[in-house]
């Protein structure tokens, strides 16, 4: 520096702006922050900028003023440095966290710093806001590790019906191999039998669906999963009220015959006819089933009846339109009023004053035979 420059007294150094595009000095305002525009990230636009007290000439004036931007560019980005830098406790504990070392150690100048979060200084660059590159890459990594065990923990598998009588009167419940009374409320669950003595009832509720017993009749759990309940018809007559909410299929197996539904109201009977046969009747009250077997398969549309005697070389099959008998009989009546009640769409009952106004009943007091 020539020696003119360094006799100037410091307290007359004057601030100066150079036009973007141009050589020529432009006087400067006094020890203030310029205004950024909104939004802006470039720091020198808040540098502040020294006050004129005399007019220098103009490089020594362009001098000063480059001489102070530059100071406080410096101190800008210390002070950014040092704001952005990961609190010394929080980077302990995310080591710890990450090596299994929580608790093995003393936390670097424990209880000197608090713990708090990184502000960003106002006008900060990009790189500014970001903290040191090993604290980002550190903890980009502890985010994806715990991204990767949520996608490989299994999805939570839905749960299977639940299933207990509502209604007793003279029903044997039979679990792991033991007869006993059955109660209401009585759990009942997969390979135990319900059976009904004569001139009794039941009332089984699996899930929103129910399966109504009449004397004489016996059932036994096969499957109550998720995807499907499967019933095992032994003996009697039941009436079966299968909700779509209950699960993927609803199979009641008889003899060697099978109906499957989703969602359907039906009556199934089960008659030993002798000489090891047996006759199968259903009626399909509301909606429809599927049927199959040795040698058989078909549909069971609402309103209709199947009649299927097994036992022979070959089933004997029979398929019709419901009957006034079917219209009239005092079990089917019966369950249909049961169904009016909850609000359940009745089918080939609908319409029907006698599903509606008639007396109730002791269920199971039908005759399990159809004839």
């Amino acid at each position: 520096m020539r020696p003119e420059r360094r006799a100037v007294d410091a307290h007359r150094l004057v601030g100066v702006r150079r036009r973007p595009g141009t050589r020529r000095a432009m006087p400067a305002r006094g020890w203030d922050v310029d205004p950024a525009p909104t939004g802006s990230d470039d720091v020198e636009a808040r540098l502040p900028r020294p006050r004129a007290t005399a007019v220098l000439s103009p490089d020594l004036a362009a001098l000063s003023a480059e001489l102070a931007i530059a100071g406080a560019r410096a101190r800008a980005r210390a002070a950014a440095d040092r704001r952005a830098a990961p609190d010394p406790a929080f980077a302990w504990s995310l080591r710890a966290l990450l090596l299994g070392t929580s608790g093995s150690a003393t936390p670097p100048d424990a209880g000197l710093v608090p713990l708090r979060p990184s502000v960003p200084p106002p006008g900060a660059r990009l790189f500014d806001r970001v903290a040191a590159p090993r604290w980002t890459a550190l903890t980009a990594a502890s985010i994806l590790a715990f991204a990767a065990i949520g996608m490989t923990t299994p999805p939570v598998a839905p749960a299977a019906p639940q299933a207990h009588l509502v209604g007793v009167v003279g029903v044997t419940l039979t679990h792991a191999g033991h007869a006993g009374a059955a109660r209401i409320g009585s759990p009942v669950v997969r390979d135990d039998r319900v059976s009904v003595a004569a001139g009794g009832a039941a009332t089984l509720v699996i899930g929103p669906s129910e399966i109504r017993l009449a004397g004489g009749a016996s059932i036994e759990i096969e499957r109550i999963d998720p995807d499907e309940v499967a019933i095992i018809q032994r003996a009697g007559r039941a009436w079966y009220r299968v909700a779509p909410a209950t699960a993927g299929s609803f199979t009641v197996r008889a003899a060697t015959v099978s109906w499957t539904t989703g969602a359907a109201a039906f009556d199934l009977a089960r008659v030993a006819l002798g000489g090891g046969r047996e006759r199968l009747t259903t009626v399909a009250i509301e909606g429809s089933l599927r049927f199959d077997g040795p040698d058989l398969a078909g549909s069971l549309a609402e309103g209709r009846r199947a009649s299927v005697t097994v036992g022979d070389e070959l089933p004997d099959i029979a398929i019709g339109d419901v009957t006034r008998v079917d219209l009239a009989d005092p079990w089917l009546v019966e369950n249909a009023r049961l169904d009016a009640e909850g609000g359940r769409p009745l089918g080939i009952f609908s319409g029907l004053p006698a599903a509606t106004n008639r007396p109730p009943t002791i269920l199971g007091s039908a005759a399990a035979a159809v004839p």
